[in-house]
C-alpha cells in the first residue's frame, strides 16, 4: 500500500529529492503510472525516490502504483515547481553629474531573479529628473542646480537591494554675446542713399568736352600751318582784339606752327575718324571752327 499522502514543492534551479512510502508482502513493484514529473526530476523504482532538479515552473499531476501477489494500490500526487528567486543585487556604484538644462541620463542596474523594482527610498532626486520602476533609469532636464543625495532600492520576491547615489548638478553658463565692431569702411555712394548716375553722366560730359576741344585745336592748327605765314599773321590780326597786347605765347606758338604740322597731320587724321569729319583740311577746319565755341581762342594763339 502507498502510504505517502503528498510531497513537497520544488524550485528551479534548485537541487530536489522526495521518497515515495510504500509497504506490503511480497514487496510490491512500484511505477509511475500515469501523468508526468516536471523536467529534471525522476522517479527510482528500486529506492522508491525521487529526484534531480527541476528546471522549468509550473504544476505536475502524477499517479504512482504499488502492485504486488495481494493486489494494487495507486494515490496520485501534484508537485509546485516555483520559478527561481535570487534576492537583488545593485551594481551601480555612482551617478554622473549633471548640468541645468541639458539632459541628463543614466541608469541603476541591478541583479535578481525575479527583475527586481526601483524606488526612491529617501531623498529626492534633483528637480526635472525621473526614475523609471521597472528599467532603473534616471532621466530628464535638471531645472536647479544644486547637490542631492537620495537611496534607491531594488526589490523582489526573494529580497531587496539599497544603494546611496550623490549628484552635482552646475549651473548653466551665461554666455554674453561680444559686440559687433563699427565698420572702419568709408560707405558707398549706394550705401549712403546717394545715386551715382548724375556724377557718373558730368563725367562722360566733361570728358567729351576735353576730347571735343582738344580735337578742334589740333585741326586749327593744321589748317593755319597749310596756309602760311602771311596767311597766319592775316588771320591772327583778325582774331585780335583791337588795342590788345599781343602776347608773347602768341609769338612763340607762330613761329613754331611750320614744325608741328606734321603732328598735326596725324591728330587731324585721328580725330577725322572719331567725329566723321571730312577728310579734306579745309573741310575739317572749316566745320570745327564753325562749330566750336573755341574757336576764337584757337585763332588767337595761331
Amino acid at each position: 500500500m502507498v502510504h505517502t499522502a503528498w510531497v513537497p514543492t520544488a524550485t528551479v534551479g534548485s537541487p530536489y529529492i522526495t521518497a515515495i512510502a510504500v509497504t506490503g508482502e511480497p514487496t510490491p513493484s512500484v511505477v509511475v503510472s500515469a501523468g508526468e514529473l516536471p523536467p529534471g526530476l525522476a522517479f527510482d523504482p528500486l529506492s522508491r525516490v525521487i529526484s534531480g532538479v527541476p528546471e522549468a515552473p509550473g504544476e505536475f499531476s502524477f499517479s504512482v502504483m504499488a502492485t504486488n501477489s495481494a493486489g494494487t494500490d495507486t494515490r496520485a500526487f501534484n508537485i509546485s515547481v516555483a520559478p527561481l528567486t535570487v534576492a537583488p543585487d545593485i551594481t551601480t556604484t555612482a551617478l554622473p553629474d549633471g548640468k541645468v538644462g541639458t539632459a541628463y541620463e543614466a541608469a541603476v542596474a541591478a541583479t535578481g531573479v525575479p527583475a527586481p523594482t526601483f524606488e526612491v527610498v529617501s531623498g529626492a532626486l534633483a528637480p526635472g529628473l525621473t526614475l523609471d520602476a521597472v528599467t532603473g533609469k534616471i532621466t530628464g532636464t535638471p531645472s536647479e542646480a544644486g547637490d542631492f543625495t537620495w537611496e534607491v532600492a531594488a526589490i523582489n520576491s526573494a529580497g531587496r537591494d539599497t544603494q546611496e547615489f550623490r549628484v552635482v548638478i552646475a549651473a548653466s553658463p551665461v554666455i554674453t554675446p561680444s559686440p559687433t565692431p563699427a565698420s572702419s569702411q568709408t560707405p558707398s555712394l549706394a550705401a549712403s542713399g546717394i545715386d551715382p548716375t548724375p556724377l557718373i553722366l558730368a563725367g562722360a560730359v566733361g570728358a567729351l568736352v576735353i576730347v571735343a576741344g582738344a580735337v578742334t585745336f589740333l585741326v586749327g592748327r593744321r589748317r593755319q600751318g597749310r596756309r602760311g605765314p602771311a596767311a597766319r599773321r592775316a588771320s591772327s590780326a583778325e582774331s585780335r582784339v583791337p588795342g590788345a597786347p599781343e602776347s608773347s605765347a602768341t609769338v612763340m606758338l607762330a613761329s613754331r606752327t611750320s614744325g608741328l604740322s606734321m603732328r598735326s597731320r596725324s591728330a587731324a587724321s585721328i580725330a577725322s575718324r572719331s567725329s566723321g569729319f571730312s577728310s579734306s583740311p579745309t573741310g575739317i577746319g572749316s566745320r570745327a571752327l564753325s562749330g566750336s565755341t573755341m574757336s576764337t581762342s584757337t585763332a588767337r594763339i595761331a
